[in-house]
């Protein structure tokens, strides 16, 4: 079984991913790569839904339970296949879960590349329209250092308190 210290490196090493552009080129990818696979969509749904797939769908579902091939049919198998031994189970999740870890960190790559292609697509793309806006915030920001920068207001100036009078030194007191 995996120890703290070792589950505790597995995910410093898998945080170190997300330093730096990486998370946004894979942001941007996710959604290149969506946009590319929701372009057909439409005219595959004119072409694909018909009443008699749709009348189907029962059918389908009742296979997927009941079937030898269905997908529960798989996942029974699956849990089948772990050991009996609670701490073989464990060893066994965790491997799985590490496989998992592995097949995301790869999926992230993919779409960090594909995100990067993409972002660099739309700066050479908006070039000119960077460098307007770019110059245009120079104007604008007034902490540039410009001559046209308003002044720091100013502060009024407090009211202090007045001191009582100090007693003369032979009053009497009492």
């Amino acid at each position: 079984m995996a120890t703290t210290t070792e589950l505790r490196k597995t995910y410093t090493d898998y945080a170190k991913n997300f330093a730096g552009p990486k998370p946004l080129y894979a942001v941007a990818g996710a959604g290149d790569l969506a946009v590319e696979l929701l372009k057909d969509v439409p005219a595959k749904l004119r072409t694909e839904l018909t009443v008699e797939k749709f009348k189907a769908v029962p059918d389908r579902v009742r296979t997927e339970f009941t079937a030898t091939d269905g997908r529960v049919k798989k996942v029974a198998d699956k849990l089948g296949d772990l050991p009996r031994d609670p701490r073989k189970v464990a060893d066994k999740l965790t491997d799985l879960a590490d496989e998992q870890v592995k097949a995301a960190d790869k999926l992230l790559a993919e779409w960090a590349k594909r995100g990067e292609k993409v972002v660099d697509r739309v700066v050479e793309d908006n070039k000119e329209l960077i460098r307007k806006a770019t110059k245009a915030a120079k104007k604008v920001n007034p902490f540039n250092g410009s001559a046209t920068a308003p002044a720091a207001p100013t502060a009024a100036p407090r009211k202090t308190a007045k001191a009582a009078p100090a007693a003369p030194a032979d009053a009497k007191i009492g």
